[in-house]
């Protein structure tokens, strides 16, 4: 992020504040909305539509979809807050499970959805 250009106004609404929009037709009634949109995406506070290039981590690797340039970015999107898809056991732990039981289809219970580990867990 280019700190020295950066507009404040970006960060200063949210979606929320679009949601009593007025205007006699479709792009006027949009228009604040969009350019707001488009700030946000200028001052690389743009939340949506990242493709990441790299694991996911607290920093992240992402392409911004317009230009393809990769980008170095803060990830506040990530449900990973505590940060345990980079836990060595875990990871570990999930390595095996796959190597032992495969990648599984989550299905319902009653058309076969249920494995060994699901009733050792449900046991649990």
């Amino acid at each position: 992020m280019n700190t020295n250009n950066f507009n404040v106004e970006s960060l200063r609404q949210n979606s929320f504040d679009f949601r009593n929009v007025k205007g006699s037709n479709l792009n006027d009634r949009y228009a604040k909305f969009n350019d707001w949109c488009l700030l946000r995406q200028q001052n690389e506070v743009w939340p949506f539509s990242r493709t990441y290039t790299a694991n996911n981590d607290i920093a992240i690797k992402t392409i911004i979809t317009e230009d393809l340039n990769q980008k170095e970015l803060i990830n506040f999107g990530s449900q990973d807050y505590l940060s345990l898809s980079h836990h060595k056991e875990i990871i570990d732990a999930a390595k095996h499970a796959i190597d032992k039981y495969g990648i599984h289809s989550a299905g319902a219970a009653i058309l076969t959805g249920r494995s060994s580990i699901t009733d050792e867990l449900e046991k649990r």
